[in-house]
């Protein structure tokens, strides 16, 4: 979904409570945020934990969310349970 400031929402088809926006940060360049650990931070790793299934229909067990607070420039990161 585009927004009024050409931002875009993302969100994954088996968690759509999960929201992640594509906007443009302070330097110019276009980043994805998203919320980790109840804040928002530049989205820089996402790793995505398989347990059997299929290839169009994997068993997701956890994601690992992986990035930066863009005020404090801190490395964050949060594990996701599906």
């Amino acid at each position: 979904m585009i927004q009024k400031d050409s931002s875009y929402e993302l969100s994954f088809v088996s968690k759509k409570n999960f929201k992640m926006q594509l906007k443009r940060s302070a330097d110019g360049k276009m980043h994805a945020y998203c919320t980790i650990n109840k804040s928002e931070a530049i989205l820089s790793n996402l790793f995505v934990h398989i347990n059997g299934g299929t290839a169009l229909s994997p068993n997701v067990d956890y994601v690992i969310l992986s990035g930066i607070d863009p005020i404090s420039q801190i490395a964050v990161s949060e594990k996701m349970i599906l």
